[in-house]
């Protein structure tokens, strides 16, 4: 299912893809975090829906943070602790589609993460 490999030769993951990867709430296993390269995906939620979002990962190979954007391109919500694993829970304030963004914060090696994440 990979697409191929970046600059620094990190293998892409199954949803690799130059947008935003319109994803379904389940269970994501098996995803790549590259140095130089952030996964974004497209969260169509209701306004008053509450999306609770977690990855799991291990810090000491490199921080991997997630944060929220709406519509509008406004960050709602983050994650960017420095230990194993980040979740928030955001109530959306308005319909639309909201970009889910998992990114390596400072140094490290490329790392592998899954992401959890339920609507309601």
């Amino acid at each position: 299912d990979d697409t191929g490999t970046d600059a620094d030769g990190c293998a892409d993951d199954r949803l690799e893809d130059d947008g935003d990867v319109a994803l379904e709430p389940d269970t994501y296993r098996g995803l790549i975090i590259c140095k130089n390269d952030t996964d974004r995906y497209a969260i169509e939620l209701q306004a008053g829906q509450t999306l609770e979002a977690h990855i799991h990962f291990v810090n000491s190979i490199s921080d991997v943070d997630m944060r929220l954007f709406n519509e509008a391109g406004d960050q709602v919500a983050s994650a960017t602790t420095t230990e194993d694993d980040e979740r928030f829970t955001y109530e959306a304030t308005a319909d639309g589609t909201y970009v889910l963004e998992i990114f390596m914060y400072g140094d490290g090696d490329n790392n592998g993460y899954s992401l959890d994440f339920t609507v309601e």
